[in-house]
C-alpha cells in the first residue's frame, strides 16, 4: 500500500494495516493519537484522532508517526434507519453468536 501511494519504508520499519469495514476499501484512515496534527485531521476530546489523507502515511514512513497509531483501511457506515433495522431484525444477535460459536466460547 505504502509503494502504491508513491512511499517506501526502511526495511526496519513495519505497519499493520487493519481491516476497518466494508465501505470504501480504497480510503486509509488513521487512528491516533493528537500530537499529530495535519490539514484532514479530527480531534475528539478523549486524545483521540483520525486522520485520512497521505500526509500521515508519508510522516509514518518518514519516521514522524505519532507515538500510538492504527492503520485502517475501509469502514463500517449504516444508511438512515439501516441500523435501526438490524436490531428489529436480531442481527446483531446472529453475528454474536457466530462470533462467540467460531471463537468457541460458551456464555
Amino acid at each position: 500500500l505504502v509503494a502504491e501511494l508513491g512511499f517506501s519504508l526502511p526495511e526496519d520499519r513495519r505497519v499493520e494495516l487493519y481491516f476497518g469495514g466494508p465501505v470504501s476499501l480504497r480510503g486509509v484512515f488513521v487512528l491516533h493519537t493528537p500530537e499529530y496534527d495535519g490539514p484532514r485531521t479530527l480531534k475528539a476530546p478523549n486524545g483521540l484522532a483520525m486522520t485520512g489523507d497521505k500526509d500521515i502515511i508519508k510522516a509514518i514512513a518518514n519516521g514522524k508517526a505519532p507515538k500510538h497509531t492504527r492503520m485502517m483501511m475501509g469502514y463500517a457506515g449504516w444508511g438512515a434507519g439501516q441500523l435501526e433495522g438490524e436490531i428489529e431484525r436480531g442481527d446483531s444477535e446472529d453475528i454474536w453468536r457466530r462470533a462467540r460459536d467460531k471463537a468457541g466460547l460458551t456464555l
